[in-house]
């Protein structure tokens, strides 16, 4: 790595760490000016959608361990969903590390333990991020046409439906792409492939799902359509990625108060930073269960 590199990803580190302070104080102020109302709320707060929020939550973080042990098959290598659980979820926690791409060596590491080779798990994380972030692109191009009134942008759209498309259809001239430097492209499974294509977009279903149940679960708040909510809360993620931020952290948050609209700025920050605190503690929680998981096997 030359000095140049190496003060790029330091100045870069240190941005994302600016960004992210920055965000969470600007989410505080938004919080802090209906402090004293939020108690009330939050005890008046529905218990069948606060409800309804965990189980959508629980099940976008299931499914994003799924996706990437689907990727493992696609490309060849066979594992169980309990496995690939096992090892997703005892290094997931480590993307909110400064830097925020800890997860993807330690995750190598645990594959290689299990005998599954180095270029396997890249590929297969390849995988796993084009449809993640395919598939949230897409959605993202709905909450930006719906936000800024450009229904022009859904265009963008049609482009990337297309790429998915023709990795799905195609595999073996995706993957001959001399950068990707897939060896074996004809081994692509492309049941596997479109499989991943169902979970991501239900990732993003139960990640604006969880959100909008918040959002219900509030007295006296205006409720947006479903769609809308799902499309938008696409839309603040994909700020979060772009952001330096660790894991979107504080980005997201903000992104989604602002796309929402002064009427529910607010509400929709405190619901944003609820659902990221319901988010972390139940991946601890299947980080201890990957963990019992790991030493049973």
């Amino acid at each position: 790595m030359t000095k140049q590199n190496s003060i790029l990803k330091l100045g870069t580190l240190i941005l994302g760490q600016i960004f992210m302070y920055g965000a969470i104080y600007m989410l505080w102020l938004q919080i802090k000016q209906q402090w004293e109302t939020i108690p009330a709320d939050a005890w008046h707060m529905n218990a069948f959608y606060v409800i309804i929020a965990i189980l959508s939550t629980l099940l976008l973080l299931v499914f994003m361990s799924a996706g990437w042990t689907v990727g493992l098959r696609a490309v060849g290598q066979p594992i169980s969903l309990v496995d690939g659980f096992a090892i997703y979820y005892q290094t997931s926690i480590l993307r909110y590390l400064p830097g925020a791409v800890w997860h993807f060596p330690s995750r190598a590491y645990l594959c290689q333990k299990r005998g599954i080779a180095l270029e396997v798990v890249a590929k297969s994380v390849f995988l796993e991020l084009f449809f993640l972030l395919g598939t949230g692109a897409m959605l993202a191009c709905w909450g930006l046409s719906i936000h800024l009134k450009r229904p022009e942008m859904l265009l963008i759209n049609l482009v990337i439906a297309a790429t998915m498309a023709g990795v799905i259809l195609w595999p073996e001239r995706i993957f001959s792409i001399k950068w990707i430097k897939f060896q074996h492209p004809e081994k692509v499974n492309q049941n596997a492939l479109l499989t991943m294509f169902g979970i991501y977009i239900a990732v993003w279903f139960f990640y604006g799902g969880a959100i909008a149940s918040l959002l219900y679960s509030l007295p006296e708040i205006q409720q947006p359509p479903f769609l809308h909510i799902v499309f938008l809360n696409s839309t603040a993620w994909a700020f979060g990625f772009l952001s330096f931020s660790p894991a979107g952290l504080g980005a997201r948050e903000l992104s989604l108060s602002i796309l929402l609209g002064p009427g529910l700025g607010i509400a929709a920050a405190l619901v944003s930073v609820v659902q990221r605190v319901m988010e972390l503690g139940t991946e601890g929680l299947l980080w201890v269960t990957a963990k019992l998981i790991a030493r049973k096997r």
